[in-house]
C-alpha cells in the first residue's frame, strides 16, 4: 500500500511537472533540490520527504494537498459521472488514453 502511494506520488509530481511546462532541470532548482533526486522522485526511486513534497509543490504553485490528492480505491457511487472517468483514468499513460479515445469514439460512432 505505501509503495502505490509513493507510485502515484512520483507520478504527479511528473505530470504536473509537464502540466506546468517546465524541464525537471527548472522544477529542481525551483524547489531547491538536485535534478537528479528529483529525476529519481519522478522514476519512483526515491521516497521524498513530506519537505522536500512541500519545496515542489510550492514550486509548482500547487498546494500540497493538490499535489497529494491520492485517489480511493473506488470511486463513490456519488460520484459525477465526469469524476469517474478522471479517476478511471488518471494513472493511466498517454497510449493507452489514447487507444482509449479512440474506442470510445468508435463505441459512440456506432452507437447511434
Amino acid at each position: 500500500m505505501l509503495q502505490d502511494i509513493y507510485r502515484f506520488v512520483s507520478q504527479r509530481v511528473k505530470e504536473e511537472r509537464l502540466r506546468a511546462g517546465l524541464t525537471l532541470e527548472r522544477l529542481a532548482e525551483a524547489s531547491d533540490i538536485s535534478p537528479s533526486f528529483l529525476a529519481y522522485i519522478e522514476k519512483g526511486r526515491k521516497k521524498p520527504s513530506l519537505q522536500t513534497l512541500w519545496k515542489i509543490s510550492q514550486a509548482l504553485d500547487l498546494s500540497l494537498g493538490r499535489l497529494l490528492d491520492l485517489p480511493s480505491k473506488t470511486p463513490a457511487p456519488a460520484r459525477s459521472a465526469s469524476k469517474q472517468f478522471d479517476f478511471l483514468l488518471r494513472d493511466k499513460s498517454t497510449p493507452q488514453k489514447k487507444k482509449l479515445l479512440r474506442a470510445l469514439h468508435t463505441l459512440l460512432k456506432h452507437s447511434g
